[in-house]
């Protein structure tokens, strides 16, 4: 007998949950900042040329995969309060091991900022914000009727870079890079001009972000072969159970004195 019926019933369950995570299911990986609320650094000195720039790290990251192509990465700002919307950019970047950057995206930059409107939106964040290039929700659309009273309501968003509302495809700067060993890093820069009377009228600060990359694992290239081959042994063994009950049903009619062609076992 090919598969006999107690290496099926042993068997069958092994290769069936092999299969879960080879056949296209998607794995979510999640990495969350724990160092607890950050105040964000504001301009460096008086003038207002130099901004205040905050980095928040985590890694390295001990997975391994590789980001696939798609809509995978998601960046969550978690309790994120400044009051000026346009003087705002965030930015997230992966580092490798020697802490170079390998590559970024903006998730908005100084919203409402254009060469027709350089003071931007001054609107206020004071909420919880979620990017994902998939999103159809817009940060520039949301903030420009908004007054400076006005906050911004927590959502999701699709990311947006400097000078327009376009979408700023933020997964696609990840995609096809290796994840192990490398670092994610939040960057806030903020353009505020810190006049010496108002150095406390804003205190702009993170509680924590998160980044999350769906992925398959392992590679296609591993799954596929898999996925045809378990569907292979699938068809075959039930194929072999059909025709051993069929045959055992013409032995019973054989012994019961039916007559009846060869040809009618199938």
């Amino acid at each position: 007998m090919l598969l006999g019926a107690s290496l099926r019933k042993t068997l069958f369950p092994v290769l069936v949950f092999a299969a879960v995570p080879l056949c296209g299911f998607a794995d979510t990986y999640t990495y969350t900042y724990t160092g607890g609320t950050t105040d964000i650094n504001q301009g460096a000195d008086d003038t207002g040329l130099n901004p205040g720039y905050t980095y928040l790290n985590m890694g390295p990251i001990s997975d391994n995969y590789t980001i696939p192509v798609g809509n995978v990465v998601t960046v969550a700002l978690i309790g994120l309060e400044y009051p000026y919307a346009s003087d705002l950019v965030v930015t997230l970047s992966l580092l490798n091991g020697a802490d170079s950057v390998i590559a970024s995206a903006d998730l908005f930059n100084q919203i409402g900022v254009t060469g027709g409107n350089p003071a931007g939106d001054d609107t206020q964040f004071y909420d919880n914000y979620i990017f994902n290039s998939a999103y159809v929700n817009d940060l520039w659309t949301v903030a420009a009727p908004l007054g400076s009273s006005d906050i911004i309501p927590g959502d999701y968003y699709q990311p947006t870079t400097y000078g327009s509302d376009a979408v700023d495809n933020l997964s696609s700067a990840f995609s096809g890079l290796a994840i192990n060993g490398d670092t994610w890093q939040l960057t806030i820069t903020d353009y505020y001009l810190e006049f010496p009377d108002h150095e406390d009228a804003y205190a702009p600060s993170l509680e924590s972000f998160s980044v999350s990359v769906d992925t398959d694992v392992p590679e296609p290239s591993l799954a596929i072969p898999f996925c045809l081959a378990l569907a292979a042994l699938l068809c075959v063994s039930f194929r072999l159970r059909s025709t051993c009950a069929r045959t055992r049903r013409a032995s019973a009619r054989i012994n019961a004195g039916e007559s009846f062609s060869p040809g009618a076992i199938r």
